[in-house]
């Protein structure tokens, strides 16, 4: 039930009319009531091409929408000294490692977390929902029953998709084989082949 947008590029100049954006001298790109372009920088870093060619689209679609996009590909350090040192930055796509448990990414949804880069890092000065992410991670890393942890982090999902602090754009698709010579094999999206290591046995 986490909220969930279609690409609607008529719809966004619609939403950025309402905020005073418009193509004013028709070149097709939004302005601002000055007459400044609507226009942002988005960097990724070099070493990537997926990300690199993600971008490209990116930059296409948002042109769609009015929006002019400038694409930055820098090395990966230097990516993440602005990112994380001098917020120097407008928009960057990058990725993050992930884990079966949500806690294991809460250094990125904390505010004070080393990875939570969108926020003050003083959380008075926090949204209100990021105030509630915080007290959501909070409150389920002390929990051990399954149920109410997950009922945390579902509301956790739902913010996040309401705020949208972050915009995912893909996860890769995964082929994986095992040999029929294992036992007790119970694959889990989240887990993978072997997160139940302890229960596997040969059939020898």
């Amino acid at each position: 039930e986490v909220p969930c947008r279609d690409f609607d590029p008529v719809r966004t100049r619609e939403l950025l009319k309402e905020e005073g954006f418009d193509d004013r001298n028709e070149d097709g790109v939004l302005e601002d009531a000055q007459g400044k372009d609507l226009e942002f920088v988005l960097m990724t870093n070099a070493e990537n091409s997926e990300r690199v060619e993600i971008t490209q689209m990116v930059r296409e679609d948002l042109a769609r929408a009015g929006m002019k996009v400038h694409l930055l590909v820098l090395e990966f350090n230097a990516l993440v000294s602005k990112l994380l040192g001098t917020g120097d930055w407008d928009a960057v796509l990058i990725g993050f490692t992930g884990a079966s448990d949500p806690h294991f990414g809460a250094n990125v949804w904390k505010t004070q977390g080393s990875l939570h880069f969108w926020e003050p890092k003083d959380p008075r000065q926090a949204s209100e929902g990021q105030k509630r992410i915080d007290e959501i991670f909070a409150s389920a890393s002390g929990l051990l029953d399954r149920a109410q942890r997950k009922a945390l982090y579902d509301e956790w999902q739902q913010i996040a998709g309401q705020d949208l602090p972050l915009i995912y754009t893909i996860l890769p698709e995964t082929l994986a084989a095992v040999s029929n010579r294992l036992l007790h094999i119970k694959p889990s999206v989240l887990g993978g082949l072997f997160h139940n290591l302890e229960e596997i046995d040969t059939a020898d």
